[in-house]
């Protein structure tokens, strides 16, 4: 089997389960998922953050948002443009609209952030392993910033903790995270 078939059977697989989750089920996952980015100090320390607008069942990040903006922080959210993600800072999460694949965005009169000046992203995915890689919807938006963009800062995965496999099929493309954040733990992977 090729590894973008595994992909894709794997992902089909942990999405249906993710599916299966109530809201009640869901909000109070993501609401401790939240609490430990919120304990970090790789959190307390950032100044300008990356967060997404939570789709489909992702862990949502609303509360880091709120933390981050009573913390004088900058947030910023991603839009899609010409195949790639550029970072906008947003004041509050009702200037997102719907974009182009029905994900809340930072609108036109949003103000661009560069790469290098983002201390800390957070990355959805429909799974994550041991080693910080994830598994995303396979449109490879987040894998291309990170591997193309003078991004320094530091990665960190949001999901369930049935989203945290062991071992994931990896490409070359792939880009690891630092750091990955489930409901129950904070996971300080190794990549190899």
């Amino acid at each position: 089997m090729s590894l973008s078939v595994a992909k894709k059977a794997l992902r089909r697989q942990l999405l249906d389960r993710r599916a299966c989750l109530s809201p009640a089920e869901m909000a109070c996952m993501g609401r401790a998922a939240q609490a430990l980015v919120i304990g970090l100090e790789l959190f307390r320390s950032a100044q300008t953050l990356a967060l997404y607008a939570a789709t489909r069942g992702e862990t949502d990040t609303a509360d880091i948002h709120r933390a981050a903006l009573a913390a004088h922080k900058s947030v910023c959210y991603p839009r899609v443009e010409q195949e790639r993600l550029r970072f906008y800072r947003v004041k509050s999460r009702a200037e997102l609209v719907i974009g182009r694949f029905g994900i809340l965005e930072p609108g036109p009169e949003s103000h661009e952030i560069a790469p290098e000046d983002l201390d800390l992203i957070l990355l959805p995915g429909v799974a994550f392993d041991q080693r910080g890689f994830r598994l995303g919807y396979g449109r490879g938006f987040y894998d291309r910033f990170l591997a193309e963009s003078n991004f320094s800062g530091v990665k960190i995965g949001m999901g369930y903790t049935f989203q945290m496999l062991d071992c994931l099929p990896v490409e070359g493309h792939d880009q690891p995270m630092d750091l990955v954040v489930t409901n129950q733990t904070v996971y300080s992977p190794s990549a190899s």
